[in-house]
């Protein structure tokens, strides 16, 4: 039977004229799980950086936790995160350090703190201590971009002489080289570095003598009860050696022999992580290890043997993009996967000089490559080619962390990927509630088609309908006031109440 004139009815659906609540909510929600997620694949976990990114009130790898430690378990995580992107001027693409340990306490290494001095502002960085006029220097231009790195230890190429472009208040320290800030961090930050590239000959650090400062004398403490296995070793690798120099260069060759190997998981299974002493006396035991291992190894032992030595952490060179040259300097992209420890040890007239004991990782400074060393060119001591910067001759047999290629086949299109997954994992939440409600719609109209569904369920698909179409539902209205209100709408008054069109009704 026919409704009378005044009793509501249901209308086919119409053209939605603008967005109503429903797709304005779904287009906030859209939005925010979009950068949820983009923020989740693009923003790197940071040792000590906390959930946040928040970096810890004192050494940049965590709260009262080993430096070295900490850095083995981010290498050990199984994907790789953008940190930095750079381009430089230097012929042999920089290590990047953040901070010096120059403190050991035989258990733990660890940076000396120094009070922020406000008149060490970067803009003009002193000369290295101990460095004299007779080294070769050339001076290179580095330009730093950071993406997902949030710390207060600032990634340099070293030693620096000033910096431009950072936000916020940044200081040097001229003990150990180090840039830091007492109240901003590297999350964002642009800058330019303006560094030296030292480089003394062989007979210049043969030449170096004894006398170190005071404040170098603190770099040859060890605990009186070092197990010795260490000092033994020291020796016995160094015999014959007439030189501090020779001494070091015995030391690095030595761990960067076959007995020895790179691994980041055999420290943390057999529970000898970390650099302390008796740690490293059984890394010279198993003879594997990372680049914690190598670098402790090596610093304790030339400390031994009365070498003054400290541990610089950092990050590799990073990976060449052969497609991204500007005015001849490609760009170097860094990952979370490129920390890095290495030693650094003291001699008089050069200052810090860096060294690379661990196989595998890095490459050899020319000033410890013998004229037969076939070492792929990259990092401290190789010149930058089309090879990856930083990887030695065979790093796939013996690092896990070593990765070949250049960032056009490694970086950019797992980047690339990842957006392709965040979109399509958007697209699919966002059609999630649209599926319910064409799904819950069908179920409501064949069961009132049937005469399964009462009056109540023909008014609630009524009301989601007119929501759908961003036709405000008024608690207050009755179903009669309702359906005039739909009436007085305009494009929605049924045939024959539409201005201006006959009624349809006999005259």
């Amino acid at each position: 039977p026919s409704a009378g004139p005044g009793a509501p009815r249901v209308f086919a659906p119409v053209r939605r004229r603008g967005p109503g609540p429903l797709w304005g909510a779904l287009g906030v929600g859209g939005v925010a799980l979009a950068a949820a997620m983009v923020l989740s694949v693009a923003i790197p976990a940071f040792p000590g950086s906390g959930v946040a990114g928040r970096p810890s009130s004192a050494l940049l790898f965590g709260n009262g936790v080993s430096p070295m430690i900490n850095l083995g378990e981010d290498l050990r995580r199984p994907t790789a995160r953008p940190v930095l992107h750079y381009r430089t001027t230097a012929t042999r693409a920089p290590y990047l350090r953040l901070l010096t340990l120059d403190e050991f306490s035989g258990r733990d290494w660890s940076s000396r703190l120094f009070p922020s001095n406000s008149a060490n502002t970067v803009d003009k960085i002193a000369l290295p201590p101990g460095l004299l006029d007779s080294v070769a220097v050339t001076e290179t231009r580095t330009n730093i971009v950071v993406d997902g790195l949030s710390a207060r230890w600032l990634p340099i190429p070293a030693p620096a002489r000033s910096i431009t472009g950072l936000a916020g208040a940044w200081y040097w320290n001229g003990s150990n080289g180090s840039i830091t800030s007492p109240n901003d961090t590297t999350r964002g930050q642009e800058y330019t570095v303006i560094a030296l590239n030292l480089a003394p000959t062989r007979d210049q650090l043969r030449g170096s003598g004894s006398d170190y400062p005071s404040s170098v004398q603190r770099s040859l403490r060890l605990p009186a009860d070092s197990p010795p296995r260490i000092a033994e070793t020291a020796r016995q690798v160094t015999a014959g050696t007439d030189t501090a120099y020779d001494a070091a260069l015995a030391l690095q060759t030595y761990l960067r022999g076959e007995e020895f190997s790179y691994d980041t998981e055999a420290p943390a299974k057999a529970g000898f992580d970390g650099g302390g002493v008796d740690v490293v006396s059984t890394f010279l035991e198993v003879k594997t290890g990372y680049c914690v291992h190598f670098s402790s190894a090596m610093a304790v032992m030339a400390r031994s043997i009365g070498i003054p030595a400290r541990i610089a952490v950092g990050y590799q060179p990073g990976t060449l993009s052969a497609s991204s040259s500007i005015a001849g300097t490609g760009r170097y992209s860094v990952d979370s996967h490129d920390l890095h420890a290495w030693p650094e040890l003291y001699f008089a007239g050069v200052g810090w000089v860096p060294f690379e004991p661990t196989p595998g990782r890095g490459a050899l400074p020319e000033y410890t490559r013998t004229m037969d060393a076939a070492q792929t060119p990259g990092g401290q001591g190789g010149t930058a080619g089309s090879a990856r910067p930083g990887i030695t001759d065979d790093p796939a047999a013996t690092d896990p962390g070593a990765r070949g290629g250049s960032a056009d086949t490694r970086q950019e299109p797992v980047t690339v990927l990842r957006l392709i997954l965040v979109l399509v994992g958007v697209i699919a939440l966002l059609l999630l509630p649209a599926i319910g409600r064409v799904e819950r719609r069908r179920q409501r109209r064949r069961r009132i088609l049937a005469g399964r569904a009462g009056a109540a369920e023909a008014w609630q698909e009524l009301t989601d309908l007119a929501v759908d179409h961003g036709i405000p539902v008024r608690a207050t209205e009755t179903p009669r006031e309702f359906a005039a209100r739909l009436r007085s709408l305009p494009g929605l008054a049924p045939p024959g109440e539409r201005p201006g069109e006959p009624s349809g009704e006999p005259q």
